[in-house]
């Protein structure tokens, strides 16, 4: 009875007698045959012998000392528990866009069940590899070739459950997989690399042209922002203006009545006339010397050099000012007399107005009882059978006079 052992695809002959376990370079060792049982059997760590009895599966001895007779068991499969990387070899592939690439992985995988691994697969591993890359062929034909670039972590995920799916009966379980590399051809490559430029001179267009409409965007903001901070300086110096021309026009006020008023002060002193008729020959006199320069029509006086005549007549015309100012002031001062006249009379009109109203009313009711008498008298008469001839309304029968007046 011996021991074969099977490397990277080569096999190799039967020892017999040995124990051979794993060895370098991913290489792997299972019994196939009965070999001689010495009665103590030492089973190494991360190891189990399976067990056969009379040529039937009997157990599976773990790690420890065990004692089996010789001729009744013998160990039929070795199997290492440890989990073990195996290279998936390249392989062409198409994906779902038409592109054929070259890809190639590693798969992780570790036994679980040495019953099944033993009588379940002629070659647990090999059966692995070609179903990680038959697995790997039939995910790579659903994506597009971006994709497969792209999302290598959902490619490894559906290839590990889809191995699992198909390794559960062999009592091996994937735990990893991992694709190593993915070529491409050359005409595939130059079309990518272009590709790549197209899509990275657009970026720069697009980078570009966001970087000018930006560019003209805070230019725009800059000038409204301009035009605001503008009207608003204008707006406060033309109020800043306003109350300034306001405050002189008050204060070129305030200086003409504090003025007049000292001017009022000092024509009311004695010597005050004198000095008001100097100050008018002066500017008279002044302004005649400013005639010419203020255009080319001139309007002269008759008697431009006398200067006293013209004096005589500016203190006229203050005099006349003055008591036009008293006469006013004198109006004023008269308002409230004339007004309580004007009451008075209104109140005389109102009493006369009432007293011809019940004048008229004392007429109509001395008519209107004349008139009574009159008829009540006819009916008399009418009833005694004295028929007489009837009198005008108002007038006494026996002579006919007014019947004397009702006392108000």
């Amino acid at each position: 009875m011996g021991v074969g052992w099977q490397c990277a695809g080569r096999s190799g002959g039967v020892l017999g007698g040995s124990r051979v376990l794993a060895r370098a370079g991913g290489c792997r060792t299972y019994y196939t045959g009965n070999r001689s049982n010495l009665g103590v059997l030492v089973v190494p760590q991360q190891q189990v012998f399976v067990i056969e009895r009379f040529g039937k599966y009997a157990e599976t001895l773990g790690a420890g000392l065990y004692f089996r007779l010789p001729v009744m068991y013998q160990i039929a499969y070795v199997h290492s528990l440890k989990e073990r990387a195996l290279h998936v070899e390249s392989q062409q592939a198409i994906t779902a866009d038409n592109v054929s690439i070259t890809i190639d992985g590693v798969v992780y995988l570790k036994i679980t069940d040495p019953y099944k691994a033993s009588y379940g697969v002629a070659d647990p591993e090999y059966a692995m590899t070609q179903l990680a890359q038959t697995t790997m062929r039939s995910e790579l034909g659903k994506m597009k070739l971006d994709n497969t670039l792209q999302e290598r972590d959902a490619l490894n995920a559906n290839i590990v459950a889809s191995i699992n799916k198909a390794a559960d009966d062999w009592g091996i379980q994937c735990l990893r997989y991992e694709i190593k590399d993915i070529t491409l051809s050359v005409a595939m490559k130059e079309s990518m690399a272009q590709e790549s430029m197209a899509e990275r001179t657009r970026r720069a267009e697009i980078t570009r042209s966001e970087g000018k409409r930006q560019a003209a965007i805070n230019v725009a903001e800059g000038k409204k922002r301009a035009v605001v901070l503008e009207s608003e300086a204008a707006q406060i110096d033309q109020i800043n203006r306003a109350k300034g021309e306001a405050q002189a026009i008050r204060a070129v006020a305030e200086a003409g009545a504090w003025s007049i008023e000292l001017l009022g002060t000092a024509v009311q002193t004695p010597g005050g006339q004198e000095a008001a008729a100097l100050r008018v020959a002066e500017q008279y006199v002044a302004s005649f010397g400013n005639l010419a320069k203020q255009g080319n029509t001139l309007i002269m006086p008759a008697a431009a050099n006398d200067a006293a005549s013209m004096v005589a007549q500016a203190m006229s015309v203050y005099s006349t000012m003055q008591e036009s100012a008293a006469g006013r002031q004198f109006v004023r001062s008269q308002e409230p007399e004339v007004q309580q006249l004007e009451a008075e009379d209104e109140a005389d009109d109102e009493m006369q107005v009432a007293e011809s109203q019940q004048d008229a009313g004392d007429d109509y009711i001395s008519s209107s009882s004349g008139e009574g008498g009159e008829q009540a008298g006819k009916l008399t008469r009418t009833g005694s059978g004295d028929e007489s001839p009837p009198q005008a309304p108002g007038r006494n029968s026996s002579n006919g006079a007014s019947p004397p007046p009702v006392p108000r």
